[in-house]
């Protein structure tokens, strides 16, 4: 039986680059801030919908939860709400290890473009992906580098956004296991 070769990588030619090419920093700066604005929309769209989320499933959990003869399922409504937290902590983790930094690094690309702007009017790189990269794999940004108090940094929205949610789900977790665990 003939064997067949495995197919061949496309060889790809790339054309050299002009080492004195130039591009206008306004247009690059307004595409990257494109870029910014749509990972900024995500994190938004994730947000909001990760809010809803759990909004209606604690709604309708808390509904399906009553039985009119028994009263309400309290162990139901404890692993109920328990898995509710795992949800919104991977929802956090998403949020702040991925989609955060990619805006992160779209951004640091734009300030890097705002510090050039203030002696030329061109620039001979584009960086976007590249300081998309850095940011994503964890290399620091111009943003990164916040001088504010950990109390400063603890209580910023999106940090404040999570806890409250979370704050909300222990509560309702420790409240329904109480009842779970003695009984009531």
């Amino acid at each position: 039986m003939p064997t067949e070769d495995p197919p061949k990588e496309p060889d790809l030619e790339f054309e050299q680059v002009d080492s004195s090419q130039q591009y206008d920093i306004l247009s690059l700066w307004e595409k990257y801030e494109d870029v910014a604005m749509h990972f900024n929309d995500l994190i938004m769209k994730v947000r909001v919908q990760a809010l809803g989320a759990v909004a209606a499933l604690s709604t309708l959990v808390g509904i399906l939860a009553q039985d009119a003869d028994k009263g309400v399922s309290w162990g139901f409504l404890t692993s109920i709400f328990f898995f509710l937290i795992i949800f919104w902590l991977a929802i956090w983790v998403l949020d702040f290890e991925y989609y955060n930094r990619l805006l992160h690094g779209a951004v640091d690309a734009i300030l890097k473009l705002e510090k050039a702007s203030k002696t030329s009017k061109t620039i001979s790189k584009i960086e976007l992906s590249t300081c998309i990269e850095a940011a994503n794999f964890g290399h620091r940004t111009s943003i990164d580098k916040d001088t504010r108090s950990w109390r400063e940094k603890f209580l910023t929205g999106r940090r404040a956004f999570y806890f409250i949610v979370m704050g909300a789900l222990l509560a309702a977790f420790i409240f329904s296991g109480y009842h779970w665990w003695y009984g009531i």
